[in-house]
């Protein structure tokens, strides 16, 4: 199936299985198997809650088998052969490079943040209650069998997730799908969903990859509309205006009345010309948020990513190192936004100054130094990690970056102070890779 075609019938709106058994089987097994989370609680200190959850649904119950501390290897055992507990363990790309060279692509291609997690099943037993989630999912069955029901979402594309559902609640399945090692599955966000393990194989394990969390138009719209109101309310006297006499104590004068309705929806209108300054720097807070929480480039287990070799002279050739880790965004400086303020406050009167005058700057963020050992991990807010430079940077830094398997002469590129700063930062961070002219003849 083409990616063009997926994207136009399936992303969002319908459940598809892809079974191509014998091509992927071998893959998919690469990524995980009983054996290798075995060897990790035995070489590891895998902790119970934080690293994997074990539960049990039984009689219309989900129930909870979680331990305390560390899950030692006879532990694992038990709660799979004999409590029949399944085994979710969490983001075991933290663990193994095949999975985080997996994410680290689909984090490329998507843009956003890419999950996972492990399912553990032992046969004739389920772990979860029927729920559905507020990502999109890809279930890669990666051993034995897996009988799932998906049922028709309640609310389309959910922006959170479900509560544990009685069966009562669900109505007759819209599919009846037994995934087997190799399959690969798909359903869009909102779908009602369970799966247990047949009696046909031991246990099963499947990897569900999720993603696209947050990443809705009313997301951007979230963190735009704050700003454009606030702008608004600076640059327009309407904005500033007074609510007619006891507003909110005169029945007469309720929100719902269809005075207020036009005079909200007139003013609402005139945001739109504030869309375009506000909407990218909407997305750039989005862009900035993806870039300091996704998994950093994966080098065949290589964890640093430092410069290597000599700093570049004028007759080599740079590149990209991580191009689809490296990200230019053109945006006023702290300190220009601080001094902006401060001249605001002096004179209101220069209400009409040219955006093109300001003194913008551009930054270079990445994720080399991010870690896989934390992706999906942290409940803290983070921050992209970059570089700013002079906005007389920005042509050469667009080359680079349109063009990014293409080598480029330093000395084209470094002919002012502005260009040479620009050459030295990128390869200082280790953004980009340099090789000898002669190479190329």
């Amino acid at each position: 199936m083409k990616i063009e075609t997926f994207m136009e019938e399936y992303w969002e709106k319908q459940p598809i299985v892809i079974s191509n058994r014998e091509k992927h089987r071998d893959y998919f097994q690469s990524l995980f198997t009983r054996t290798i989370l075995e060897g990790l609680v035995a070489e590891k200190k895998i902790s119970f809650i934080q690293d994997c959850n074990v539960c049990r649904y039984k009689g219309e119950v989900r129930e909870s088998l979680n331990g305390n501390g560390i899950v030692k290897p006879t532990k694992l055992k038990e709660l799979l052969d004999q409590d029949k507990a399944t085994i979710q363990f969490h983001q075991p790309q933290r663990f193994q490079e095949s999975v985080w060279n997996l994410l680290e692509k689909l984090e490329s291609y998507f843009g956003c943040l890419v999950g996972s997690n492990i399912y553990m099943t032992p046969k004739l037993s389920q772990g979860l209650a029927p729920h559905y989630d507020d990502v999109e999912v890809f279930v890669l069955q990666l051993e034995g069998e897996k009988h799932w029901r998906l049922y028709k979402p309640p609310t389309l594309l959910p922006r959170d997730y479900s509560r544990d559902l009685d069966q009562s609640e669900l109505g007759e399945p819209t599919h009846d799908i037994v995934l087997k090692a190799g399959d690969l599955m798909y359903f869009p966000r909102g779908t009602v969903h369970q799966a247990d393990t047949p009696s046909t194989c031991s246990h099963s394990t499947h990897l569900t990859i999720s993603t696209y969390q947050r990443s809705s138009w009313g997301d951007l719209l979230s963190i735009a509309l704050p700003s454009m109101i606030q702008t608004a309310i600076s640059e327009n006297v309407s904005y500033r205006q007074g609510l007619p006499l006891r507003f909110v104590s005169d029945p007469n004068h309720q929100a719902s009345s269809s005075e207020t309705g036009r005079k909200m929806a007139d003013l609402i209108s005139q945001l739109s010309s504030h869309i375009e300054s506000h909407g990218q720097e909407a997305a750039n807070e989005m862009l900035c948020d993806f870039i300091a929480n996704r998994l950093p480039p994966f080098c065949d287990g290589e964890t640093d990513l430092a410069p290597r070799g000599p700093m570049p002279s004028s007759d080599q050739q740079v590149r990209l190192r991580f191009p689809d880790h490296t990200f230019i965004v053109k945006r006023q400086s702290e300190e220009d936004e601080e001094e902006e303020d401060e001249e605001e406050e002096e004179d209101d009167e220069e209400e009409d100054e040219d955006e093109d005058e300001k003194e913008f700057q551009v930054f270079v963020y990445h994720s080399l130094h991010n870690s896989h050992l934390e992706h999906m991990m942290c409940s803290e807010p983070k921050e992209a990690l970059g570089i700013q430079l002079p906005r007389e940077c920005e042509p050469a830094l667009r080359a680079l970056q349109e063009c990014p398997q293409s080598w480029r002469n330093v000395s084209d590129i470094s002919q002012d102070d502005a260009g040479s700063q620009m050459i030295m930062s990128l390869w200082a961070e280790g953004l980009v890779e340099v090789r000898d002219t002669e190479d190329t003849l």
